[in-house]
């Protein structure tokens, strides 16, 4: 997934609603998994881009749930736009 209009203030609300899951993003780019799913992210400030691989090893909650779900979350970060 790649993610448009992504300044430095939506990229600081996404670390701190990750953070506040527990989950570290410390550079801008990078992955993590919890619970089944990983997540890789390459955030190009310049470029105001953030590119997002989401994979789950279950089957449950669906590729297509945990991708509108995310999507979800950086929609509110950039201020319902």
């Amino acid at each position: 997934m790649l993610f448009t209009g992504i300044g430095p203030a939506v990229w600081g609300a996404l670390q701190a609603r990750a953070a506040g899951a527990g989950i570290a993003i410390t550079s801008d780019v990078g992955q993590t998994s919890a619970k089944g799913v990983r997540v890789e992210w390459i955030y190009a400030p310049a470029q105001q881009t953030l590119a997002v691989v989401i994979s789950r090893s279950f089957f449950d909650p669906s590729q297509a749930t945990l991708e509108a779900d995310f999507t979800a979350i950086v929609t509110a970060a950039k201020g319902g736009q």
